[in-house]
């Protein structure tokens, strides 16, 4: 039997950079209803990965969206919490998001180039 984990819909945000809004009007708009604390999306995210690592998958699969915007810094963050996680690159799987996509189709495969 495999077992595959999967996660979605963590929807990062920029981390705050102090004297600037890292929260856009868009930004805003694209979170409706929804808390709009990076930090907190981060800490989740980060807690998600350490679950599914301690169940041991055959397969982790990462389903859009996985930004808010695909700003480059929202994925820098994708990076960091996949690396930081210690789960084996070979076994992830991303499955962008329509929010994935919205700075371009490319977006994802320009951040990680």
């Amino acid at each position: 039997m495999t077992l595959v984990a999967q996660l979605t819909d963590v929807h990062l945000l920029d981390r705050p950079v102090p004297g600037r809004s890292a929260i856009s009007s868009r930004v805003a708009f694209l979170s409706s209803y929804r808390p709009l604390s990076a930090e907190k999306r981060v800490a989740r995210l980060r807690e998600a990965l350490a679950d599914a690592r301690r169940a041991k998958p055959d397969r982790l699969v990462l389903t859009g969206d996985l930004t808010e915007d695909a700003s480059p810094e929202q994925w820098a963050i994708v990076g960091e919490l996949l690396h930081e996680s210690g789960i084996d690159p070979s076994i992830v799987s991303l499955v962008p998001g329509n929010h994935d996509a919205y700075r371009g189709k490319n977006a994802i495969d320009e951040a990680f180039a």
